[in-house]
């Protein structure tokens, strides 16, 4: 079935306005051209087209901040201490060498009755 004539009119003339003027005057200068059309048609066919141009942009990235990238194990700092290096060595430093001696012949010893797992 044809569409009747003069169908597609209105919204043609509603695209044919500047995006940035107001609904009000979009029906304000189709009534000078004797065209009848009410605000929310403006409203709605204008959300139309942003929603029809969205999709062809196509998806969005998702809001908020991206996600910080991971610490890389095997990068070390130009000091060659990561994080976990230098809290160690605080540590020892605060217990005296030979506390940490000691210490560490405990988890060696712990770590060699675990055997291979």
């Amino acid at each position: 079935m044809a569409r009747p004539e003069g169908f597609g009119q209105k919204a043609a003339f509603i695209r044919g306005q500047p995006a940035d003027m107001p609904p009000r005057e979009v029906v304000a200068a189709a009534a000078k051209e004797g065209i009848k059309i009410s605000e929310t048609h403006v409203y709605k066919l204008r959300s139309a087209a942003k929603q029809t141009a969205a999709k062809k942009r196509g998806p969005r990235r998702e809001p908020g901040r991206p996600p910080k990238a991971l610490p890389d194990a095997a990068a070390k700092p130009a000091n060659g201490l990561t994080k976990s290096d230098a809290e160690l060595l605080r540590a020892i430093a605060a217990i005296g060498l030979d506390r940490a001696r000691e210490l560490f012949a405990r988890v060696e010893a712990a770590f060699a009755g675990l055997g291979s797992c």
